[in-house]
């Protein structure tokens, strides 16, 4: 009310103040209760290894794929038995499934036998891992299964289950498409059209963080933006009616979010969409801001735990930069041809806000990203498209599938190609431990100065760039703590140890650094994170009680 009558600079501080306050309370009434759920507060009651057998419905299966050595299920639980008693617990549990056997899909009811556990992870100080993800998810426990032995299928899901039909549709067409695109490709065909990353090991994965490119490979608002726009174009030649063309266009994307499973990215770029298209509806004038702020709220309304999530952080953050940045950015590069225009002010513009995030998430900064990206991004298009007609020839004549699954080898090899090479070379990436509070706030002071300067006129330009190269300045001195505390942690590597010392000086040592095995390195996936996070690039001493 006070926004409405009162309008001008600051009519929308009070207005501010009681979202800030409202989302507080609502945040502190989300999180009421005893922690966890009743199915782990039950676990966490019993002797350890207490062995259970448990049925309930599968929420989140990965896609099943005859040979895959390893799968993740997340049933939620509605009855357990523990020794002869049989319990009504509800709670979501997450099923570590080696060597699965057949496939389950989302809406299957399923009995499982095990010991539940507590543990979804190492868990450090200061480092974020597996285990907060999940918890955000509601998954409280965990359960490591093997073989065939230990789940049992008790019903199928309905067939009139939207979203379990979307599963065996999910699973049948990765089937497909194995026989379709060379196996070499196929790791990344699954993951930029079906979202399933499950074939891209740690390592692959890695380079393409240091290369700049990892987004490509979470299914994303790109991939969306590519495929609504393609979508478009072919829908202006088939169908007449504006209306007609808004419900298909609509529909369609509905349906690519369900077959990519739901992630975030996917899902912000689809209700961004969606209040596009409903504006043309009733032709009314889209708002990009608007659009973005609704989608955030809807998010956050129905799980305020988002709020931590990176992948919610990135994605929204990446589209506010374009927001913010890009017609700036175009505009100083007013003498260069449009496309590479373009091409090169988004690409510099969506880094912007996200950097601080992504350093602290992933603990490099690639330093080519804009220019790897002018090339890996188009050629994601053609992959996504070819990767498209290889689908619908595979449902619909599978003779002529690889025909399309063979001509996007070359350009699935070329993003894998270039990932790789700059992945591997030290010299296009710095390794950064994650920001202090001080270095953010400097880098937001930097960033808003940024966008003053690619607003204003020439006269008050030198004042915005002395603000915005002070600030920057300032965030990396204060980047890592200047006098960091004296701590001895003792880290949580599962099998071995790790002991993390830190002298009133400041001077560090490590003391050994866990297990190394054929597919596991503690040191890699654990103890270097741990470091990084805790604003450690360097150690004093390194000490290994066995080499």
């Amino acid at each position: 009310w006070f926004a409405l009558r009162r309008p001008g600079r600051w009519a929308a501080l009070p207005l501010g103040v009681v979202f800030f306050f409202g989302g507080a309370a609502y945040w502190e009434a989300w999180h009421a209760g005893a922690p966890g759920d009743a199915f782990a507060r039950d676990v966490a009651a019993q002797p350890e290894r207490t062995g259970y057998v448990v049925e309930g419905r599968v929420a989140a299966a990965d896609i099943w794929l005859a040979g895959r050595s390893y799968s993740v299920v997340i049933v939620e639980v509605d009855r357990a038995q523990r020794r002869e008693e049989v319990v009504a617990l509800s709670g979501r549990t997450l099923l570590r499934w080696s060597e699965p056997g057949f496939p389950v899909y989302v809406g299957d009811r399923v009995r499982v036998r095990g010991e539940p556990s507590l543990a979804l992870s190492h868990v450090n100080p200061g480092a974020s891992g597996p285990e907060d993800h999940y918890r955000r998810r509601g998954v409280h426990s965990s359960i490591r299964v093997y073989g065939s032995g230990s789940i049992e299928v008790v019903t199928r899901a309905p067939r009139y289950d939207v979203w379990a039909g979307l599963s065996r549709f999910r699973g049948s067409l990765a089937e497909r498409l194995e026989r379709a695109v060379p196996a070499s490709s196929l790791p990344l065909v699954l993951t930029v059209w079906l979202g399933d990353r499950r074939q891209i090991d740690s390592e692959l994965y890695r380079e393409f963080v240091e290369s700049g490119t990892a987004h490509i490979l979470a299914v994303s608002g790109l991939h969306v933006a590519i495929i609504f726009a393609s979508l478009r174009a072919m829908l202006r030649m088939g169908i007449r009616r504006r209306r007609a063309r808004l419900f298909v266009t609509m529909l369609s994307l509905v349906a690519v979010v369900g077959m990519t499973g739901g992630s975030v990215s996917t899902l912000r770029a689809t209700i961004m969409i969606g209040i596009y298209l409903v504006a043309e509806w009733f032709e009314r004038e889209p708002d990009a801001p608007t659009a973005l702020s609704i989608a955030a709220g809807l998010f956050l309304v129905h799980d305020p735990d988002m709020l931590y999530d990176v992948a919610f952080q990135l994605s929204f953050l990446s589209v506010a930069s374009l927001l913010l940045f890009d017609q700036g950015i175009g505009d100083w590069l007013g003498r260069l041809p449009m496309a590479v225009r373009e091409g090169v002010s988004a690409t510099l513009a969506v880094q912007i806000l996200p950097l601080p995030v992504a350093a602290h998430a992933f603990h490099v900064v690639p330093l080519l990203a804009t220019v790897v990206n002018l090339i890996v991004i188009p050629l994601t298009g053609v992959v996504l498209w070819l990767g498209f007609l290889t689908s619908v020839f595979a449902l619909v004549l599978p003779p002529v599938a690889p025909l399309f699954g063979h001509a996007l080898h070359p350009f699935a090899q070329s993003i894998l190609g270039i990932a790789t090479f700059l992945g591997r070379s030290d010299r296009v990436h710095v390794e950064v431990t994650s920001p202090t509070v001080l270095a953010l706030g400097l880098y937001a002071i930097a960033a808003f100065a940024v966008y003053g300067l690619l607003r204003q006129r020439r006269a008050r330009r030198l004042v915005w760039l002395c603000v915005a190269g002070s600030a920057l300045v300032g965030s990396l001195l204060a980047w890592s703590p200047v006098r960091p505390r004296a701590e001895v942690t003792v880290l949580d590597v599962g099998h071995g140890d790790s002991i993390f010392v830190r002298a009133p000086g400041g001077a560090t040592m490590l003391v050994d650094a866990g297990l190394r095995a054929e597919h596991l390195d503690e040191g890699e996936r654990t103890v270097a994170p741990f470091l990084w996070s805790n604003h450690e690039s360097k150690l004093a001493v390194l000490m290994l009680t066995h080499p």
